[in-house]
């Protein structure tokens, strides 16, 4: 019975090494991560037609979608009010806890069609808690008007960055 307790205990403590092994691997390969921009500022028109026909010499500005977030320190409660979001694209609001210092679970969730809105109100899975740190990310919807963490992926940036903001309860 001693040796099955202790070969118990001699796996349990090898894999806990491997799963912390692989997590800081992961992190690390994430953190190595260079954003790159693949939407040009403006793209300058051919001025030459293939007949050599001058056509303009114009240039024209391609717009970087706007895609922003407004949230502000708020009572704990059983829904996060966020005072402005816009979206490029269709998306979702979503409201994430803080786990030692980074982004953690999904707590809610609320889809809006790309424009701009102001005082949306995203209910929790259960409530956010005093003194704590919460944060709202932006994702796509992939089309099934569904929000899945697997397939629905985070807003970026010009920067390719994350679009995302935090607020703390009170």
């Amino acid at each position: 019975m001693i040796k099955i307790i202790g070969s118990f205990a001699v796996g349990f403590i090898v894999g806990l090494i491997i799963i912390l092994g692989w997590n800081a691997y992961t992190d690390a390969r994430l953190a190595q991560v260079v954003g790159q921009t693949t939407i040009p500022d403006s793209i300058p028109l051919d001025t030459n037609t293939p007949n050599n026909d001058p056509i303009t010499t114009e240039e024209i500005t391609v717009a970087t979608p706007s895609i922003d977030i407004t949230v502000n320190d708020q009572a704990a409660g059983s829904a996060v009010l966020v005072t402005s979001v816009t979206l490029s694209t269709d998306g979702w609001i979503v409201v994430h806890e803080e786990r030692n210092g980074l982004i953690g679970n999904a707590l809610g969730a609320k889809r809006r069609n790309a424009g701009t809105y102001q005082n949306t109100i995203i209910p929790l899975l259960r409530d956010t808690q005093e003194n704590t740190r919460y944060w709202i990310v932006l994702y796509n919807d992939d089309g099934d008007r569904q929000f899945n963490l697997s397939t629905d992926f985070p807003l970026k940036n010009t920067e390719n960055e994350p679009i995302i903001s935090s607020f703390w309860t009170q």
